[in-house]
């Protein structure tokens, strides 16, 4: 028997339509996009990650993530948000440098944010709330558990202004593609003493 989560919101005035077919890469997502008036739509992929998953199923969640995150900027959507139990109770979200984890790593480098601050299943912050909009999203608060179900219920509102809004460009680096090793081996040839 295979364990789901629930996802539940309350929309109002609000158009949704699931995206079934933008990450199709065998993870357990759902993608919602859902749309306001005057062209102002929120991008959610609603994600579930087993305990128990392998390296592969590691991967392919971080593909996911990077893969829905570009379709957002390509389709100007307003903001995009990860959503659900990513089950990674080893990452500690409330301080940074203690973080040496793939995962962390990878939505932080694309310059998304993880917003829940609070457990939502025991001690452990492991239903998350990652988005690249933090400042559209307000009052986030941890309820108890419904019924049943162990993972604490996270509550949030996401306030907008429905008048018309200009989506800027915006330049996103690939570290990713640097070449670090001529990187380091030019800033070790600096002299640092000299330079403070």
């Amino acid at each position: 028997m295979r364990r789901t989560d629930v996802f539940l919101c309350e929309l109002h005035a609000l158009k949704s339509t699931a995206l079934p077919g933008i990450c199709p890469n065998q993870i357990e997502n759902l993608p919602i996009q859902v749309t306001y008036s005057n062209n102002i739509k929120f991008l959610f992929n609603l994600i579930y990650r087993s305990s128990s998953t392998n390296k592969d199923n590691n991967t392919k969640l971080l593909e996911n993530i990077h893969d829905t995150y570009a379709y957002s900027i390509t389709n100007q959507f307003t903001g995009v948000y990860f959503l659900g139990d990513f089950n990674y109770p080893k990452v500690n979200w409330n301080i940074s440098h203690e973080n040496n984890h793939e995962f962390y790593d990878a939505i932080t480098n694309l310059g998304l944010l993880q917003i829940v601050n609070e457990p939502t299943r025991y001690k452990n912050i492991i239903d998350l709330v990652i988005t690249d909009s933090p400042g559209y999203t307000n009052d986030i608060t941890i309820n108890p558990p419904i019924k049943n179900c162990d993972h604490n219920v996270i509550l949030f509102d996401i306030m907008y202004n429905d008048k018309p809004i200009e989506i800027l460009p915006r330049k996103i680096y690939k570290y990713q593609e640097a070449n670090w090793t001529k990187i380091n081996e030019n800033l070790g040839k600096i002299y640092w003493l000299e330079k403070f």
